[in-house]
């Protein structure tokens, strides 16, 4: 069964892929969260050197860091650089901590930025003011920059 999240936070150049994601990854993806139950060895493989070589920002649980530094980490929260890039290595997702720093790459409130080489794709959450039975929910607005 499925537990429902209760987390919600607006990004900007953020994607989300599943355990398997292999390194081709779009270039404007600066930061990378691998969390969840599972992460396939490949993919903890490829994003090791989007990190170390590309300058990329990883969040991570302390499960999945690269080998080489998992006996640096001594529990919280720890910040791991690792060449042009960063491990962000935390118990807790919900850290304030992990949001300060990743306040770089946080987007306006309710709001995803998700930026192409031709373009952004912005996606606006709002809440409805009159829709008939659909008042109350929550929908996306797909717009343009």
């Amino acid at each position: 069964m499925l537990r429902g999240h209760r987390t919600f936070c607006s990004m900007n150049g953020l994607a989300v892929f599943d355990a398997y994601v292999r390194a081709q990854t779009p270039a404007s993806v600066r930061l990378v969260f691998l969390c969840g139950r599972y992460i396939s060895g490949d993919t903890r493989r490829d994003v090791e050197p989007l990190v170390r070589e590309q300058g990329h920002t990883a969040v991570v649980p302390p499960r999945y860091p690269p080998e080489r530094l998992r006996g640096i980490y001594i529990g919280g929260f720890a910040e791991m650089k690792d060449g042009a890039g960063v491990w962000l290595v935390t118990e807790r997702f919900d850290d304030p901590r992990l949001k300060d720093r990743l306040q770089p790459f946080l987007g306006r409130k309710n709001e995803i930025r998700l930026p192409f080489a031709d373009g952004d794709l912005r996606l606006i959450f709002r809440r409805l003011e009159i829709c008939s039975n659909l008042q109350g929910y929550n929908y996306i607005q797909p717009c343009s920059v």
